[in-house]
């Protein structure tokens, strides 16, 4: 059985790219496209005493094998002008 896990673009940002990662490497799926967004970390917000406010990395995402991704993330597939008739292709194959 095979999967797509999606068409990715430069929309697919934050918790999209959760989902891309979560299912990158796996056997038997394949994401199409083109590279992320690249909001592939995880923040907090800290309220200064002035009122300010700062966002702060605090973690990155990282797939089953540990690999940690800092920044988009590019197709396992290019998808070139058509990346969901190229999904559907390999899903035929």
């Amino acid at each position: 059985m095979r999967f797509v896990d999606g068409c990715t673009g430069s929309r697919s940002g934050g918790s999209g790219e959760a989902l891309a990662v979560a299912l990158r490497g796996r056997p038997h799926v394949r994401a199409f496209g083109a590279a992320t967004a690249g909001m592939t970390s995880a923040n907090e917000t800290h309220v200064l005493r002035d009122g300010a406010r700062m966002h702060v990395t605090v973690a990155w995402f990282a797939d089953h094998r540990r690999t940690v991704y800092r920044g988009p993330l590019p197709p396992d597939e290019p998808g070139g002008a058509d990346p969901l008739a190229a999904a559907v292709a390999w899903l035929r194959a």
